[in-house]
């Protein structure tokens, strides 16, 4: 079930559904003067905003909201996500350096030559 607008026309804009809705379902249109319902599918079917309203511009109706599944999700990488992620050798979302040969290779090339340079 979920909240949905019985007639705009006889809402009084006093905000009680949306002072009393505990999802935030609704938001109140300021210059319009009354309610919106912004997020339906955040109605967890209480019915206080159905209930509390003196002008019964609510009612509740039999409801579901599916959200097709978001096919570039599937297709993201953590580095695409997070940049940074790709340079890190270790920590969160990061691979570890698996040995000595590894951490080596992770460091940029002119750095790398200045070690050999100072160890010689």
């Amino acid at each position: 079930m979920s909240v949905a607008r019985n007639n705009l026309d006889v809402c009084i804009g006093c905000g009680t559904c949306a002072d009393i809705c505990p999802m935030d379902v609704f938001y109140m249109d300021e210059e319009a003067g009354k309610s919106v319902i912004l997020y339906p599918e955040n109605c967890q079917s209480c019915g206080q905003c159905y209930l509390h309203c003196p002008t019964e511009s609510l009612t509740m109706v039999i409801q579901t909201y599916a959200f097709g599944l978001n096919p570039s999700r599937g297709l993201r990488t953590f580095t695409e996500v997070i940049p940074e992620a790709a340079t890190n050798t270790g920590g969160w979302g990061a691979p570890a350096a698996s040995g000595a040969a590894d951490a080596g290779a992770s460091q940029p090339a002119d750095t790398a030559a200045g070690d050999a340079k100072k160890s010689a």
